[in-house]
């Protein structure tokens, strides 16, 4: 209850009941259904008396300018259900198919208080109205009710990201249902940096930058090394020869700056931090396999080093003089952050 020199707020439900008219039919169906989860959806019940609401059409011979002209509530056993008077889909009156005799016969006995034959033309008029919803729901997502990974549209946007298959589905440290917004830049090929950068950009609210082909040393495995003699591999010169044990790779490796920082985000994506498994589950499942990937963390305003709080070295501590509020600093780590270091 508000204050009393506060104006009440007026809810969502209380429009719908007292002025229905400025609802689109199939809105106001949903928001129906959202009140009552308990009833059966609209049209997917056996029986009529337990669907969230009953819909009659409204019998006129003028134009009407909304889909809805009222919405009345009763109880019917623990129940609440709803008795929607619509101004289309009828098949009596002005947009009917029933000749305008007919109609002009029904508006005159309904005037007399005889409004069986009205009743009994409901009984079709809630049918074709609610088939006219469950097909315009199939199509629509925003006006399901359930919960999104458990629409028919769900498995779609699952094969688009690549998970579908109930073994690679609830397997990372984001939910399933947080990747469907994400769907079209996952199935586009080939992936790329700009879309790598709109997905985390998007998902964590940060400003994050991917800077493309770092190079670095790779070690050689041993049955990859070259070594001569007659019990020697790899001794053919310009096919696969290679001097040393490392190789330069140019193509391989990539970094994501995050940032700039508050120190309190940068807790949050270090490795000890909530967003941490997130940020490489999302890179990894985008990328791939094939590639790795740094993460370099642009701090603003870092911290002094104090003993007693909580300054991982390597992470969150630095020596040297102080710092002041402009300053920044780096934190370099690969994808699995052993050893994170210092940059700068």
């Amino acid at each position: 209850m508000a204050r009393s020199h506060r104006k009440s707020a007026t809810t969502v439900k209380d429009v719908l009941l007292k002025e229905p008219y400025r609802f689109e039919f199939h809105q106001a169906v949903k928001l129906l259904e959202y009140l009552h989860p308990e009833a059966a959806p609209f049209g997917e019940a056996g029986t009529l008396t337990s669907e969230v609401v009953v819909v009659k059409s409204r019998i006129y011979l003028e134009s009407m300018a909304s889909d809805i002209y009222s919405l009345e509530g009763g109880q019917k056993g623990e129940k609440q259900q709803y008795v929607l008077n619509i101004n289309f889909m009828g098949i009596a009156g002005i947009q009917g198919p029933l000749p305008y005799p007919y109609t002009e016969m029904l508006i005159q006995r309904m005037r007399s208080g005889d409004k069986s034959l009205k009743d009994f033309l409901d009984i079709f008029n809630h049918r074709f109205a609610s088939i006219l919803h469950r097909i315009r729901k199939q199509y629509l997502i925003s006006l399901n009710t359930h919960a999104p990974e458990k629409i028919d549209v769900a498995v779609a946007l699952r094969s688009f990201i690549g998970i579908n298959q109930k073994s690679l589905q609830n397997r990372l440290h984001v939910p399933d249902r947080s990747l469907f917004d994400y769907a079209g830049l996952f199935w586009s090929h080939p992936h790329s940096a700009v879309g790598l950068a709109s997905i985390l950009k998007s998902y964590f609210r940060i400003p994050i930058r991917v800077e493309k082909c770092v190079g670095r040393w790779r070690p050689i495995e041993k049955e990859e090394q070259t070594k001569i003699g007659s019990t020697g591999q790899w001794q053919k010169l310009g096919q696969g020869a290679a001097l040393g044990v490392r190789a330069w790779d140019q193509m391989g490796h990539f970094r994501l700056h995050l940032g700039p920082l508050t120190p309190q985000e940068l807790d949050l994506f270090l490795p000890n931090g909530k967003a941490y498994d997130r940020l490489c589950d999302l890179t990894r499942l985008y990328v791939g396999p094939l590639l790795d990937f740094s993460i370099v963390y642009d701090v603003e305003a870092p911290p002094s080093t104090e003993l007693e709080e909580k300054s991982y070295l390597g992470w969150r501590s630095w020596v040297g003089g102080a710092l002041s509020s402009g300053d920044r600093v780096k934190v370099l780590g690969t994808e699995k952050m052993s050893h994170p270091v210092f940059v700068g």
